[in-house]
């Protein structure tokens, strides 16, 4: 089983879910962690994004690959836009 396998995949997406899901009821992400998570965020678009482009896979860990890509751009949007509105 490699690293990018498909019930990795399925946690990174629930990781980034439920922090989204747990900032936007408690306000769990301070303003200094919040440039540290965005750059978390990004190498996972990143990731997500070389491996769909790079690495063959079945179509199922392939669709879950953009689907947790699809999160972690929303994911950015929306501490971006957290970020400013902090300013």
């Amino acid at each position: 089983m490699g690293f990018l396998s498909l019930p990795v995949l399925v946690i990174l997406a629930w990781g980034i879910g439920g922090l989204l899901w747990w900032d936007r009821r408690r306000h769990v992400i301070a303003p200094q962690q919040l440039p540290w998570t965005m750059v978390g965020m990004a190498l996972v678009v990143l990731a997500m994004a070389m491996a769909l482009l790079s690495v063959p896979a079945p179509s199922l860990t392939q669709a879950v690959r953009a689907a947790v890509l699809l999160e972690a751009v929303y994911g950015f949007a929306v501490l971006a836009r957290k970020a400013r509105r902090k300013r």
